[in-house]
């Protein structure tokens, strides 16, 4: 395939020209599965067609990532994708939208969960570049926020680490507009705060106003729920059973109240999700027997009028939700801590929790077999 510019440089400001290439080391096998190192690379070509293209790259040009995945389920194969997005340039040759668009790439190369690789990014042109992965036939998908790397940065992320819970799109929260609700949460985001969902999952969504239950329609796969105009008192219920090969997070429910009236434009609802973030191996599992410390975050929506809790309690469960007891929780820093104390047996922890705002906005989540216990590890 040939291309050039022909005539002269178009005035009007718009994308017209793409490179994207993925590179990879072989993997034990000689072929790229299980690649230890990869490379992305995207250039983009302002307003014109793109006339002979040449690239000497140098560490210094890209982004290094050093990047350990986790796994939900064994004897599965993770498939990442990465898409470059141009960032949204008003003049200089392009246009695009507030949220920026561009080359999707979307491309990886698959490898056996646990894995660490290391991922290489280039730079050039301010791209934002946005992580997914897909692990097995719809265990996992868990999708990073588009981050805009410098050249010679270097970094590490861990990756489908629990605990697996409720979530926020970087691109499609929840919202109200006018009389319509769209719920849209994920279940399964991991326990670094990225959004996820399981297609695994049987969920149910339920809507109440002032007590009274609303009825849901369906468009383009998503629920959405008409509204009266009013403000009113919503109760606003995800529930989901998570069927195999997934272990864990295998029974989520969440459940907020918040008060809502009608809005001229797509409007954040006020929602807060929790998040456990326990220290796990890369099997997402914990030792059994003493004192164990779990940090939570109570993550208010961006954008809304969702704001930090004023009251949260954490309760914990040995035995799939069969019986609770509390969680004390601490202060350390800017954080919360929960002090849980494993028995000492294989098994599965499960937590609940609740967390009111001051507006009176509270969320409750429960996740049973939230991560795994085991007596076979040590400190």
């Amino acid at each position: 395939m040939h291309r050039a510019r022909i005539g002269p440089q178009v005035s009007e400001p718009f994308v017209t020209s793409v490179v994207n290439s993925v590179w990879a080391r072989p993997g034990p096998d000689g072929t790229i599965t299980d690649s230890p190192e990869i490379y992305n690379l995207t250039w983009v070509s302002k307003g014109q067609m793109i006339t002979g293209f040449n690239r000497q790259v140098t560490s210094r040009d890209l982004a290094t990532v050093r990047a350990g995945y986790g796994s939900q389920a064994t004897g599965v194969l993770t498939s990442p994708y990465v898409n470059a997005t141009i960032p949204p340039w008003r003049d200089g040759g392009i246009a695009s939208s507030p949220d920026g668009e561009g080359p999707a790439f979307n491309y990886g190369v698959p490898f056996h969960a646990p894995f660490t690789r290391t991922v290489h990014y280039s730079t050039e042109g301010r791209l934002r570049w946005q992580d997914e992965i897909m692990e097995g036939p719809g265990v996992a998908y868990i999708v990073s926020a588009p981050t805009v790397y410098q050249p010679g940065q270097h970094d590490a992320q861990r990756w489908n680490r629990g605990v697996f819970g409720p979530s926020f799109s970087p691109r499609n929260p929840p919202y109200r507009d006018r009389d319509l609700i769209w719920p849209l949460v994920g279940l399964y985001g991991d326990g670094a705060g990225r959004f996820g969902r399981s297609y695994t999952a049987d969920a149910r969504t339920t809507l109440t106003r002032d007590g009274v239950e609303i009825p849901g329609s369906e468009a383009e796969g998503v629920v959405q729920f008409s509204v009266p105009a009013g403000e009113g008192t919503y109760r606003l219920q995800i529930e989901a059973d998570r069927g195999a090969p997934g272990t864990l997070s295998t029974r989520t429910s969440v459940a907020w109240t918040f008060r809502s009236a009608y809005t001229t434009t797509r409007t954040a609802l006020p929602l807060s999700v929790i998040r456990f973030s326990p220290k796990l191996n890369a099997l997402n599992t914990a030792r059994a027997t003493g004192r164990y410390a779990v940090p939570v975050t109570v993550t208010p929506l961006p954008g809304s009028t969702a704001t930090a809790p004023t009251t949260l309690t954490v309760e914990v469960s040995y035995d799939d939700g069969g019986s609770w007891q509390p969680a004390p929780l601490q202060r350390a820093g800017d954080q919360t801590i929960e002090t849980l104390q494993h028995p000492n047996r294989d098994g599965f922890v499960s937590l609940r929790a609740t967390s009111i705002d001051a507006n009176g906005t509270k969320v409750e989540q429960t996740i049973i077999r939230a991560y795994r216990i085991s007596t076979e590890l040590g400190d």
